[in-house]
């Protein structure tokens, strides 16, 4: 068990457009309207999810991290990745739980998802998510009046990150690979 993170997975720190920032901003505005039935994920916590790891000890994890980061294919590089639609994950009751932009598909985003999921404790639908809902009447509000596509804007992607969850909302890197 890790211990002190809630949970470890495969990252990509967002480096943001002009247009993508503003963008993510009236989201994140349309869900601070909904007061106490919606939270915002805070800009500098913004990431790009790629593999869930789950709760592994430590140094098995960066053994698991090092040897994937091996398989990445040569001449990758940082890249530029477009954000193109808001959806979510959800359950009846709240069906937009998490809030996320997903991306326009990139063979570039897609190598580096294949190379990491062998440390997958699940599949992960490529996301970075931009809030949570907390009631029934905010989260159908969220789908009914923000999902759907949206041209919000292009990501820089430079680094790949081993990332936890330390408890306290905030996202720390364990490990990290420049492109």
């Amino acid at each position: 068990m890790s211990g002190q993170y809630r949970t470890i997975f495969v990252g990509l720190r967002v480096e943001p457009s002009a247009a993508l920032a503003a963008n993510l901003e009236a989201v994140a505005s349309e869900l601070r309207g909904l007061g106490a039935g919606a939270s915002v994920v805070h800009p500098a916590n913004h990431h790009f999810t790629l593999a869930f790891v789950g709760q592994p000890p430590l140094a098995e994890v960066r053994a698991r991290f090092e040897a994937c980061v091996a398989t990445l294919p040569a001449g990758l590089g940082p890249f530029e990745v477009e954000l193109t639609a808001i959806a979510g994950f959800g359950t009846p009751q709240l069906p937009a739980r998490v809030v996320f932009a997903s991306p326009a598909p990139s063979a570039r985003l897609a190598a580096l998802a294949h190379a990491f999921r062998p440390m997958a404790e699940q599949d992960a639908v490529l996301h970075l998510t931009l809030g949570r809902t907390r009631t029934r009447e905010a989260s159908v509000h969220v789908r009914d009046h923000l999902f759907g596509p949206r041209a919000l804007g292009g990501l820089r992607v430079r680094q790949v990150s081993l990332m936890a969850n330390d408890g306290s909302g905030r996202y720390v890197d364990l490990s990290a690979v420049d492109l």
